[in-house]
């Protein structure tokens, strides 16, 4: 179910899209309209699903579609640039395979969904911080026995220009483990700025790995929508790494060996994982010492 943070936050952001259009008549309806789809929504349905519900009826009322195609398309470029330094030092760290985690951590950063704007000198200053960025040891170590065994894993971006930060990360995987069965599951028709199918090709990964769109638009994993060849691939993993909130919303609780990676970029999810605004988190969803304050999502 949806927090009472998460509601204020969803019904703030639609008034926000709507704000400056003249028709009040329709904007009393639009919001009604909003409040009664937040008021219907079932038990585990998290907020990227209430968001991609909300957006089409958005599109029907006002005849626009939300696009971050602008976006996407520059930070892509923008971290293609960097990708060689990056790599650099990854290749000279002590242990290529947690600088290049801290960085794909790092590269959450760029969520044109949960922050109210992305900067690019904060996201430099925390390029250049996250090789010093803590990750739990004994989160980590379990990360290395599950990739030492595993046979199949399913990768699950969630942003444009973070997926460059995946890339070398998948990158080092590949690496250390070069039989895995890797394949990259990305969303099946834009949303936001997270990633499709065209927007990994753009940056190359589908040379590292099989890149699959998973038959919806909800900016998050929800498995009731995903297609059958989707939901084959998350059935079927030994290994799954989850990116951003977004994918935490709506997979956590699914019981399945899931890495969730991401930064704290919301009020809500600084107060459930104890934590101070774009600090880190690295869980495992079967860590039975892994606890998050409140039981809704």
């Amino acid at each position: 179910m949806l927090s009472a943070k998460c509601v204020s936050c969803l019904v703030a952001r639609q008034y926000k899209l709507i704000k400056d259009f003249d028709d009040e008549v329709k904007k009393a309806e639009y919001m009604k309209e909003v409040l009664e789809t937040l008021s219907n929504m079932g038990e585990g349905e998290a907020s990227p699903v209430a968001t991609e519900r909300m957006d089409r009826r958005f599109t029907e009322y006002f005849g626009v579609n939300r696009s971050f195609e602008d976006a996407k398309k520059k930070y892509n470029e923008l971290l293609l640039k960097k990708e060689d330094e990056l790599s650099d030092v990854v290749a000279s760290s002590d242990d290529r395979l947690l600088t290049a985690l801290k960085l794909a951590r790092i590269g959450n950063y760029i969520d044109f969904g949960a922050l109210a704007s992305v900067e690019k000198e904060k996201l430099s200053e925390l390029i250049r911080k996250a090789p010093e960025d803590e990750i739990d040891g004994a989160t980590y170590e379990k990360f290395l026995r599950d990739l030492a065994c595993a046979k199949k894993m399913v990768y699950i971006p969630d942003n444009c220009g973070e997926i460059v930060f995946d890339k070398i990360f998948i990158r080092e995987i590949l690496r250390a483990y070069p039989s895995i069965e890797l394949t990259l599951l990305v969303r099946g028709r834009p949303v936001l700025n997270d990633v499709t199918e065209d927007d990994a090709k753009d940056v190359g990964i589908d040379a590292l790995c099989p890149v699959v769109p998973n038959g919806n638009g909800i900016a998050g994993c929800y498995f009731p929508a995903l297609s059958k060849e989707a939901l084959d691939l998350v059935d079927s993993a030994d290994l799954i790494i989850a990116k951003g909130q977004g994918n935490f919303e709506t997979m956590f609780g699914c019981d399945r060996n899931v890495y969730y990676a991401f930064l704290c970029k919301c009020e809500w999810f600084e107060i459930r994982f104890g934590m101070k605004h774009l600090e880190g988190v690295f869980v495992n969803e079967l860590d039975k010492k892994f606890k998050v304050k409140g039981s809704a999502l």
